[in-house]
């Protein structure tokens, strides 16, 4: 377009320009590295909780309970280490880390024991891994300023 002294106008948008980087796959990263974390504190944790059963410091009956804090805890944890920096949508970013920790964990169990046997707990667990990783977000994840 042009005005009345012959110089163009160019319509300017309010936000800068992203590059593919930083609007597609840079929004992962900080999510797959929450998981990768998460995932390997609890790995740790579950070969402490073989230990305390090996020498008799818990009993075979509350390990479906301590398995669920574990896994509840882990989701928590790979939310939050997904949105300690800022991001336009915290608590979809702490639900895809909840999700994907939870799906990364059936991948890696059904790769240990040689198989996969889908069952509908399956499900209850991926919902679970999305609803705790998106409170934990909406808690604690830091959402973007306007205008940056």
């Amino acid at each position: 377009m042009k005005n009345g002294k012959g110089k163009g106008i160019r319509a300017r948008s309010h936000r800068p320009r992203r590059s593919a980087a930083q609007s597609g796959l840079s929004g992962f990263l900080p999510a797959i590295k929450g998981i990768l974390i998460s995932a390997v504190l609890t790995v740790l944790c579950m070969l402490l909780l073989a230990l305390a059963l090996k020498y008799g410091l818990l009993s075979e009956g509350a390990v479906p309970v301590i398995n669920q804090v574990l896994k509840v805890l882990g989701i928590a944890l790979a939310a939050f280490l997904s949105v300690r920096t800022a991001c336009d949508h915290p608590w979809f970013r702490g639900m895809m880390a909840g999700f994907l920790y939870i799906l990364l964990g059936l991948v890696v169990f059904s790769a240990a024991v040689g198989g996969y046997s889908f069952s509908g707990s399956n499900f209850l667990d991926l919902g679970m891994g999305a609803a705790v990783g998106a409170l934990t977000a909406v808690i604690f994840g830091k959402k973007k300023k306007e205008g940056k």
